[in-house]
């Protein structure tokens, strides 16, 4: 096997594990959206605030202290920034969540 074959053959089995973990987070963002549209249900019963950003940073906190890696906590948090706006949107109803079920959509969403 020549050095390119084998580089290919390296990448390959590399980007196949990266596409497996791929499937994980898309199935733990799934779940973590329709969760995300639970609390939103609660808020608009209860109605409270939809945006809560004390809530947000102690996300942030318990993320970045979960991590085996601290050379990756910023972009660990930025990643999960998306997260929580892209769930802010789903809440609102403003990213395909019913209306029936979305919270008010008075949510600032935090620019990066």
């Amino acid at each position: 096997m020549d050095e390119i074959a084998g580089a290919a053959a390296e990448l390959a089995r590399w980007r196949q594990e990266i596409d497996r973990v791929d499937a994980d987070l898309t199935r733990l963002f799934e779940e973590r959206m329709n969760l995300a549209r639970r609390v939103a249900v609660v808020k608009k019963r209860y109605n409270l605030p939809l945006y809560q950003p004390e809530r947000e940073e102690a996300v942030l906190i318990r993320a970045r202290a979960a991590l085996r890696e601290p050379e990756l906590a910023a972009a660990l948090t930025r990643w999960f920034r998306v997260l929580i706006n892209a769930a802010k949107d789903w809440q609102a109803g403003t990213d395909g969540a019913p209306a029936s079920e979305a919270a008010p959509a008075a949510c600032p969403r935090e620019e990066n």
